[in-house]
């Protein structure tokens, strides 16, 4: 990948803003991946997200000033309404299972269904298995996700986000990419862009999953 991802926290002298959501059950571990990207670090002690956060960071990529607004959401049903209202104007969903629990990917459908029924017009979606660490534990293939993913039209990365195991792979790669259509398609976004008229993003499917060199973590 061709960029330069010094990050540059709060300037306000960027020349694109792109909003992230993530979305996804309760407990898979959004907030986690959040804070590892964001912050560089990782809480041991789960902290349910009440209702939505979000955090953002500057990155040059392609000589090019970009700005991340990742939001987080709660994954409780009973904010699912609430939170859906945030969906409008992302340019990207990231929507997050946890790679130990069955029952967070079962319940995918619901929450593609949910981003595609209260979203922006133009739908690009990533899908992301977190928690790829716990090997013992696993209980989603990759296999079974990828034929997931496919089927859905989607690209699918695995994560940890204790170890940090492609963390700033998944936003890089999201940020050059929407930087990349956006720049070709020869459309004025920068501060004032509008996301919901703009053609869906066609090469997202481009992407495979990084490779680690972590030989003690397999996935």
């Amino acid at each position: 990948m061709s960029n330069d991802s010094n990050s540059i926290q709060n300037n306000t002298n960027y020349e694109y803003l792109f909003k992230i959501i993530l979305i996804g059950s309760s407990g898979v571990g959004k907030s986690s991946i959040l804070q590892r990207y964001m912050k560089k670090t990782f809480d041991e002690n789960y902290k349910i997200t009440i209702g939505v956060d979000f955090l953002m960071k500057t990155l040059t990529i392609n000589k090019q000033l970009v700005k991340l607004q990742v939001w987080d959401t709660a994954g409780q049903e009973k904010y699912k309404s609430m939170v859906s209202s945030y969906y409008r104007g992302a340019h990207v969903a990231l929507i997050v299972f946890d790679l130990t629990s069955h029952l967070s990917f079962e319940a995918l459908p619901s929450w593609i269904e949910n981003f595609y029924k209260n979203g922006p017009e133009q739908k690009n979606t990533i899908l992301i298995g977190n928690k790829k660490d716990l090997v013992e534990e696993r209980q989603v293939t990759q296999e079974e996700a990828e034929l997931f993913s496919l089927t859905n039209n989607m690209i699918y990365f695995e994560t940890s986000a204790k170890e940090g195991d492609n963390i700033d792979y998944v936003f890089n790669y999201t940020a050059e990419k929407l930087l990349e259509f956006y720049k070709e398609s020869k459309t004025e976004l920068k501060r004032t862009m509008t996301p919901n008229t703009q053609k869906q993003i066609s090469n997202f499917q481009a992407v495979r999953i990084e490779e680690t060199n972590d030989k003690k973590k397999c996935c």
